[in-house]
C-alpha cells in the first residue's frame, strides 16, 4: 500500500574517507574505506511512511571495507608493466542500526 502523503523534509550528514598506501619497494598495496550516513529526521523518510515496516530507515548506516593486495610482475615483458594480482577484500554494512526492530 503505498501513501500520497508529503514528507517533511530532514537533515542529513554524509562522512566519507578512503585510503591507499603501496608499500615502496614490495609491491604490496593496502586500501580502506569507511562511510557513515546520519539521518536528522528519519521519521520523515518516504521508507518509514510507506506502511512497510520492512523497509524503515533508522537515524544512521554505515559501513567499511578493507584490501590487501599483492601485484605479480610479468617476467615475460617487464617493460609492458603487466602482471597479476591477488587481494583479499572484507566489507561490512550495517543499513538496520539498533534504534530499529529487526523485521518480521
Amino acid at each position: 500500500m503505498r501513501t500520497t502523503a508529503i514528507c517533511s523534509t530532514h537533515q542529513r550528514g554524509i562522512f566519507d574517507a578512503e585510503f591507499r598506501y603501496r608499500v615502496p619497494q614490495t609491491g604490496s598495496n593496502l586500501r580502506g574505506e569507511y562511510v557513515r550516513v546520519d539521518f536528522g529526521s528519519s521519521g520523515n523518510l518516504r521508507a518509514n511512511n510507506d506502511t512497510d515496516p520492512t523497509n524503515n530507515v533508522g537515524k544512521s548506516m554505515f559501513g567499511y571495507s578493507g584490501e590487501v593486495a599483492y601485484h605479480v610482475p610479468s617476467r615475460y615483458r617487464p617493460e609492458q608493466r603487466l602482471g597479476g594480482r591477488a587481494f583479499y577484500r572484507y566489507t561490512y554494512e550495517n543499513l538496520r542500526p539498533a534504534d530499529l526492530p529487526a523485521p518480521m
